[in-house]
């Protein structure tokens, strides 16, 4: 997966979990930074720009290498929006991509660091959610990381 987040604290205000809980002690959480980021934008500029998310999450790349997970068009990419994913495990609230709350984004929790890095990402009920994305490639750059958070934070659009 990639490396990316305007509204004042992501969701017009909600910056609570998806239980409604604060995530002000959540470095995963939206925040008050959030800057507009369209799907296009982070398509063109980290999905595709970089190469990173593509050259494993194209269709017909089959599931061991992609985990079902297809980014190779804007449409694609949006499709991810509330999809549930693999990592959800019974009581989770954990989607591919939940907009508003890039805590409960795998998406996000993978580029930022995944569940086997020191310490852990993990889902805001302790999921585990696999390795750091890219997988076999260097991590994404620090704002890479900010626009996939930035695209989630502000809707996901």
């Amino acid at each position: 997966m990639c490396g990316a987040l305007a509204l004042a604290a992501c969701g017009g205000g909600d910056n609570g979990g998806p239980d409604g809980g604060t995530n002000e002690n959540n470095p995963n959480a939206c925040g008050d930074d959030v800057q507009s980021v369209t799907a296009q934008e982070l398509f063109d500029s980290v999905i595709n720009g970089t190469g990173a998310c593509t050259s494993c999450h194209y269709a017909g790349a089959g599931t061991a290498t992609n985990g079902d997970l297809v980014m190779d068009s804007v449409e694609a990419l949006k499709a991810t929006t509330g999809a549930t994913t693999a990592y959800a495990i019974t009581g989770s609230t954990l989607k591919v991509v939940d907009p508003n709350h890039s805590e409960n984004s795998t998406m996000f929790l993978k580029v930022a660091g995944g569940s086997t890095v020191t310490p852990p990402v993990k889902g805001p009920k302790g999921e585990s959610v696999g390795a750091q994305m890219p997988q076999g490639l260097p991590p994404l750059s620090a704002e890479d990381l900010k626009m996939v958070k930035d695209w989630i934070c502000s809707g996901a659009k």
